[in-house]
């Protein structure tokens, strides 16, 4: 499927843009999302990492 029906190079090209400077967050674990779904009385409380995250590389 496509964005933008029948035109998969704009599409592929949108997402390319989207992505290009975007933050990839990585996590291990269950998803909190389908836990609330699952138990509506669960808790939202925030976890703290055990380690930073890798410092991004300079943009030239």
């Amino acid at each position: 499927m496509t964005v933008f029906v029948g035109d998969e190079e704009l599409t592929t090209a949108l997402l390319d843009r989207l992505a290009h400077h975007a933050t990839v967050i990585t996590t291990k674990g269950k998803s909190y999302r389908m836990r609330k779904r699952r138990d509506p009385e669960a808790s939202t409380t925030a976890v703290t990492p055990t380690k930073p995250p890798p410092r991004a590389a300079p943009r030239s």
